[in-house]
C-alpha cells in the first residue's frame, strides 16, 4: 500500500496543476455587456474606449481598450472571423498580449495576465500563447 502513495501524490499534483476546462459562456451583443460583466468578475474596466472601424484588428466586429490599454475586449460576428483572429494571435502577436480568455464570440485580454481568474464568472477558455 505505501508503495503506491507517491503514485498516487504525484497524480494529484498534476491534476491540480492542469488548465481549467474551456466553460459554458454566454454571447454578447456589445462590448459594454462584455464589459459590465468582466467588472462583475473583478476586471479592470472602468473606461472602455471602442475603436472606430478600420482601426480595429482584422475580423473583429468591436473591439475595446479598458483604461488606455490595459484590458482589451473584442466581439466577433461568428466563430469562423473569432478563428481567424484566434490563428492571427497565434501565428503573429497582434499586441494584445498572449494570454486571453475567449468565450462564445468574445475575447479578453485581460490587464494581469490571468485569464483564468475570470473563467468561473465568465465561462470560456483560458489561453496562453
Amino acid at each position: 500500500m505505501l508503495k503506491l502513495l507517491p503514485v498516487v501524490l504525484l497524480v494529484l499534483v498534476t491534476v491540480g496543476c492542469a488548465a481549467a476546462a474551456p466553460q459554458p459562456s454566454k454571447a454578447y451583443d456589445t462590448l459594454e455587456e462584455l464589459r459590465q460583466d468582466y467588472m462583475a468578475a473583478d476586471g479592470e474596466c472602468g473606461l472602455l474606449t471602442e475603436s472606430k472601424i478600420g482601426e480595429r484588428p482584422a475580423f473583429t466586429m468591436a473591439y475595446g481598450d479598458c483604461n488606455g490599454g490595459e484590458s482589451r475586449l473584442a466581439l466577433f460576428e461568428d466563430t469562423d472571423q473569432q478563428d481567424a483572429f484566434l490563428k492571427k494571435m497565434k501565428d503573429n502577436d497582434l499586441g494584445l498580449g498572449r494570454h486571453l480568455l475567449v468565450g462564445e464570440n468574445w475575447v479578453i485580454a485581460p490587464e494581469d495576465e490571468n485569464p483564468g481568474k475570470y473563467q468561473s464568472e465568465l465561462g470560456g477558455e483560458a489561453v496562453n500563447y
